[in-house]
């Protein structure tokens, strides 16, 4: 299935350690430019959206575009730190036919833990808020973002899942930012949590994977945005970005204020060989293999796009 991840909006509740985001900023999508994409993307073979942020509930218009999606027969999914429960109960209630998925960020197999990375009191509330979903019968993900503050946490994490009962646990790694610099985890100690997660996937009746974000071996990793463009991004501007674990707004192709989807989408093409072309040029130079790291190295080499440099 090829997924239209939506960015909807930068508001948010938290204030993660581990945030791509920067703080304080509210942009909401418009309602509008999503509605003239979808005709393009149906065509272009779309046939699901995830709605992501910041706290994607938090857009003023989050059930309106959920409406609009699923009128058009979009598959949906849904990204959350799990705080806000009577604010996506429609999702289960209404749209249990289209709700594709359901994804939560845990951080710890403890409050202590993952409320030190995330917020206050966060810890049993994106619990609760998880079994709900569960309970419903909607295909429900954990995701866990690896940092200094939770390395030793995958075996427990492991079996928090498979205690709330949800389908498949997803394990990243922090990407750099300006502010989460020291809670970032070695190349070193990536290849040692890899390792855990393995045998955790060999241990446990659960499925387990592992994103981009944490590759840390020989050679050129590409992503699935890389390899196939089956993901395409838009940020709470109204601008396609490359890819969703950018920072900030994202390395921008293009807005769709100006130009179409189907413009946006033939643009991204050309930035996805570019990216491509950059890193097989960089494996003939036999640099560490850290430099690899699928995410970081787009991270990096997106930089002045990314900061406006």
């Amino acid at each position: 299935m090829k997924w239209l991840v939506v960015n909807c909006t930068n508001a948010c509740n938290f204030r993660c350690k581990t945030c791509l985001r920067e703080y304080g900023r509210s942009s909401n999508v418009a309602l509008s430019l999503l509605k003239e994409s979808i005709p393009e993307a149906k065509k272009l073979g779309y046939t699901g959206v995830s709605f992501t942020g910041g706290e994607a509930c938090l857009h003023p218009q989050f059930k309106e575009m959920v409406d609009l999606f699923a009128g058009n027969g979009f598959a949906i999914g849904f990204t959350s730190n799990g705080s806000l429960p009577g604010s996506y109960s429609f999702l289960y209630e209404e749209y249990r036919n289209n709700l594709s998925f359901a994804s939560f960020s845990v951080d710890g197999s403890t409050a202590e833990i993952h409320d030190a990375i995330r917020e206050e009191r966060s810890f049993d509330l994106v619990n609760n808020t998880i079994r709900l979903f569960v309970e419903a019968g909607v295909y429900t993900k954990i995701v866990v973002c690896l940092n200094k503050m939770n390395r030793y946490e995958v075996d427990n994490v492991v079996k928090l899942a498979i205690d709330l009962g949800v389908s498949s646990i997803i394990f990243a790694a922090a990407i750099e930012t300006s502010e989460n610099k020291s809670i970032l985890l070695s190349e070193p100690e990536k290849l040692k949590a890899i390792k855990e997660i393995e045998q955790a996937r060999s241990r446990y009746k659960i499925e387990v994977n592992i994103t981009s974000s944490l590759r840390a071996a020989e050679g050129v990793h590409f992503c699935v945005v890389l390899n196939e463009l089956s993901d395409l991004t838009i940020n709470p501007k109204g601008e396609v970005v490359l890819c969703c674990d950018t920072t900030r707004d994202g390395a921008v192709i293009g807005s769709l204020e100006d130009n179409s989807f189907l413009e946006l989408y033939c643009m991204s093409l050309d930035k996805v060989a570019r990216m491509k072309k950059i890193r097989a040029i960089a494996l003939t130079r036999t640099i560490p293999s850290h430099n690899f790291n699928t995410c970081e190295f787009c991270n990096k080499v997106l930089c002045k796009q990314i900061e406006g440099k």
